[in-house]
């Protein structure tokens, strides 16, 4: 009775009183190393002295204590501390390399390199006395001299190509990332397995345009020098691509791309680049595919790549030749693989030729629905032709038929579009109560990050409006629909009936932006400048001033070229409205046009 109750008084009963004595030093260790974080190295120095001298030898503490007593400058301790370690620990090198690092800390610099050379000098063939020394160095700021050892150590023992992935990161971390290129590339060309993680290395780094420049020149020189070596040219590549030198970047595929690779590196890099909306080289990486590899896994994928970037360029030329040119890819994939499963997203995409660039809008539907028709088994493309068939149909002002196509999407992910335009369906009719239950639907079905429920609480914001301005929501929602008709000019004359309507100032700088931005897209600029100007005017507005000058310089300089007004206009919005989120792109466009036209600007 007497044993456990000194037991239960003086320590926790059955427990080890080794381990009891170990948690607690471990425990004063955390609170030393807590101090060392917040600088005080005189509290930690005291608790790692009481540990160190329970525990001799012991590595742990003697690091912790030997960086305290650096930050303190207690060098004769520190000397002190590494000859008792010496003396309780098996030998080991680290201890000459710390003394080294001590006689750095009392300004011996060139005692302490005398130190770390002996080293060197007695262990020729050890790596870790490299390692060792060239991390004290690099330790103390001696970068010059660290990146000497590892080179030494390469020298000596070639056979460690790891060290040519360390100089690489010593190089990088130093962000002299001419040298870390180099040592990066020795490295993947002794070790090529290694791919991956040199270029993800090399496109970490954080450059500046003359650097981009330096860099491609030199990987430019290091690919011409090892034409044998797929990696190293694959490591450029992505390099161009990188930073949008693609042009150089497709050059290099078309040397690495054989029978074996099969178009691998053609549809990689066309991708990014239709990502980039560079269509145009885009294009002509698939095109590579369908031209040299016509049993290629990639040849369908890149038929529609193909027929979507002509779509893209026809589109950014209002040129009906590339659309064409789609149609022909599309009715070719048809005809000659009839079964393959990317035919109905092809088909797909014809439809949207139709619609959105021919506006044959009767021809788009046809296409939708005998999409939904064929592969009516797969629901994901059912669902897609239905939703483009409603959109048509909405388009073509014939709203039951559209509400009866988009009603017929209900299980996939095209669901909370559907939602969407059945909510403005409902907007558009005046029943604002029913597109306020198929938003909450979508808000419900997305979450807060989904894709249509910005759009979704965007259109709530307004139909809020229903009640402090009716009639200008009434006319809003008109011009909406007259809009997503393409009749823009009916649209305009609506968004003029509905500023001519009492609304909320919220409210009406929407109508005068909108407004503004169509006005521009018909070429009616004095209208659109006019709309601006009123919410200048407007001491209601003042919270969108910015976002008027900005828009009214955007316009002076892009539609009516009038650089010397423009320039003033965005020197007037980075005067008055300094913090605004246009004030950037304010500032870039007046740099380019300082630097395009020296002569007109200040």
């Amino acid at each position: 009775m007497m044993a456990g109750a000194l037991s239960t008084a003086f320590g926790q009963p059955g427990v080890d009183p080794q381990i009891q004595r170990k948690n607690r030093e471990q425990q004063q260790l955390r609170q030393a190393q807590a101090y060392q974080r917040t600088h005080q190295h005189e509290n930690a120095a005291k608790i790692l002295e009481a540990l160190y001298a329970a525990n001799p030898g012991d590595m742990q503490y003697y690091q912790e204590l030997l960086e305290s007593y650096l930050v303190l400058s207690r060098y004769p301790q520190a000397f002190q501390l590494i000859e008792r370690q010496r003396a309780a620990a098996p030998p080991h090198l680290r201890y000459d390399a710390d003394y080294g690092q001590v006689l750095v800390a009392d300004n011996k610099r060139e005692e302490a390199l005398k130190v770390w050379d002996k080293i060197l000098k007695s262990n020729p063939d050890n790596i870790e006395a490299y390692t060792l020394v060239a991390s004290a160095m690099a330790s103390n700021r001696l970068y010059e001299e660290a990146a000497e050892v590892y080179k030494k150590a390469y020298q000596r023992l070639p056979q460690q190509i790891y060290l040519l992935k360390a100089l690489g990161d010593f190089y990088q971390a130093r962000m002299q990332y001419y040298q870390a290129v180099q040592y990066y590339l020795e490295y993947l060309r002794k070790d090529p397995q290694n791919y991956q993680t040199v270029v993800r290395q090399i496109l970490a780094f954080n450059l500046d345009e003359p650097q981009v420049d330096s860099l491609s020149q030199l990987l430019s020189r290091e690919a011409q020098k090892s034409p044998g070596s797929e990696e190293v040219q694959l490591v450029s590549a992505k390099f161009y691509q990188k930073y949008q030198r693609y042009p150089e970047a497709l050059q290099i595929y078309r040397k690495l791309e054989n029978d074996q690779s099969g178009g691998k590196y053609f549809i990689e890099f066309a991708r990014a680049v239709q990502a980039d909306s560079m269509y145009a080289l885009a294009l002509d990486g698939y095109n590579e595919i369908i031209r040299r590899f016509p049993r290629s896994d990639h040849l369908l994928t890149a038929y529609l790549g193909a027929a979507e970037c002509n779509l893209y360029i026809a589109r950014q030329k209002n040129d009906p030749v590339y659309a064409r040119q789609a149609v022909e890819i599309i009715t070719k994939v048809r005809q000659e693989y009839p079964s393959h499963p990317q035919v109905a997203n092809l088909s797909l995409l014809e439809g949207d030729i139709y619609r959105q660039f021919f506006f044959d809008i009767d021809r788009a539907a046809e296409i939708y629905l005998e999409v939904a028709k064929t592969y009516s088994k797969d629901a994901n493309i059912r669902e897609k032709g239905y939703l483009n068939a409603g959109e048509s149909y909405m388009i073509r002002g014939e709203l039951p038929k559209a509400v009866a196509m988009l009603e017929k999407v209900a299980v996939t992910r095209h669901r909370a579009a559907a939602r969407y335009d059945l909510a403005k369906i409902a907007y558009y009719q005046g029943d604002y109560n029913r597109a306020g239950e198929y938003l909450k639907e979508i808000i419900q079905m997305e979450g807060a990050s989904g894709k249509a429920t910005n759009d979704a609480l965007d259109l709530q914001t307004l139909l809020a409006y229903a009640q402090s301005a009716p009639e200008a929501l009434k006319n809003y929602a008109a011009a909406d629909w007259l809009s997503y008709q393409e009749k823009k000019s009916e649209a305009l004359s609506k968004l003029q009936n509905a500023l001519e309507q009492p609304a909320p100032p919220h409210f009406r700088s929407r109508i005068l932006f909108e407004a503004a931005h169509l006005a521009g897209e018909i070429g009616k600029y004095p209208e659109a400048l006019e709309y601006c100007s009123r919410v200048l005017n407007d001491e209601q507005l003042t919270l969108y001033a910015d976002e008027a000058l900005f828009l009214t310089a955007s316009i002076v300089d892009r539609r009516l070229n009038d650089l010397p007004r423009a320039f003033q206009l965005y020197d007037r919005l980075l005067t008055e409205f300094p913090g605004s989120q246009f004030a950037i792109a304010a500032r870039e466009r007046l740099k380019e046009i300082r630097e395009q036209n020296p002569g007109m600007m200040p």
